[in-house]
């Protein structure tokens, strides 16, 4: 090869075609109506350009395709060189937002039956006077909970009449809601026998997800939490439920003051302490509802 000189031994051949690169490259920066405002406004000498030609033509070459998605490339001049900066997009931004907030229902929420996920108001069957009734108040307890009003809410009643159903449309309405006013709303939904036997198939089991820590992370973290079956987990026939049940839930009462809880039991007092019953009941004069006389829907 012959010594060009520079740093590198080019032969003629090679020089001609890096020489025919970068002419090219500069053509294309220089008939580039955004890249030669951005040249014009900064005020970028020609020795600038020349030097940073690989920048600006990959630039132009990535700008409709970025290399990271959800990120688009911006030019910027700085100490003499030209660099290409990444800026988050706002559908990024809401995706991100979406990811702390509305998402977690559906990706942090233990639901055990998935089919429970898509309930709503519209798909609530309501033909009985006590049925309107029920749906119409869990309506505007929807609506005080998005307004951001801090009560607990309790439903009760025999089982199969809808309460879980209403509970998660509460809780699919507030997320939707949220979502399209891009208002920071995380809803948990927890079944609540599930939770526990989650909590239990982790016992001795150092890299377990579904630790209590974890959990009341969760829930503390939430605006608004569902316990739903309250009292399935216990087993009860009568009996109070486990000391280790009580401990945790009275952590989760503790924890927070928006939630929503489902129970067959009439008297949940009969199965678990009456400071955790009376947490439940917190702020829930206008809030609790009783599903009795509704027949079973399953």
């Amino acid at each position: 090869m012959e010594n060009t000189g520079g740093v590198l031994n080019l032969s003629p051949t090679t020089l001609k075609k890096v020489e025919k690169a970068r002419r090219y490259a500069k053509d294309l920066a220089m008939t580039d109506t955004e890249v030669w405002d951005f040249i014009t406004s900064n005020q970028i000498s020609d020795v600038v350009i020349d030097r940073n030609l690989s920048e600006l033509h990959n630039y132009i070459v990535h700008r409709t395709k970025p290399i990271v998605r959800g990120y688009d490339p911006n030019l910027r001049a700085y100490e003499g060189m030209i660099i290409t900066e990444y800026r988050k997009t706002e559908q990024q931004a809401q995706r991100e937002r979406e990811y702390k907030t509305t998402a977690v229902l559906d990706r942090n929420s233990i639901v055990p039956d998935k089919a429970m996920l898509k309930a709503n108001f519209s798909n609530f069957k309501h033909t009985t006077p006590e049925e309107e009734k029920v749906l119409k108040k869990a309506c505007e307890i929807a609506r005080r909970y998005l307004n951001g009003e801090e009560f607990n809410t309790i439903f009760k009643g025999s089982a199969g009449a809808g309460k879980s159903h209403l509970a998660m449309a509460i809780a699919q309405w507030v997320n939707d809601q949220a979502r399209q006013r891009r208002v920071n709303k995380r809803i948990l939904f927890l079944d609540v026998n599930e939770m526990f036997r989650k909590l239990k198939a982790g016992f001795n089991k150092p890299h377990t997800y579904w630790t209590e820590e974890n959990i009341l992370t969760l829930i503390r973290s939430a605006d608004l939490v569902i316990l739903d079956d309250l009292g399935s987990e216990s087993s009860f026939s009568g009996k109070q439920a486990s000391e280790y049940v009580q401990q945790f839930l009275f952590a989760i009462v503790n924890a927070h003051h928006c939630i929503i809880t489902t129970t067959n039991l009439e008297d949940p007092s009969t199965v678990y302490n009456p400071k955790i019953v009376s947490r439940l009941k917190r702020n829930s004069k206008e809030s609790v509802i009783n599903f009795n006389g509704i027949e079973d829907k399953r």
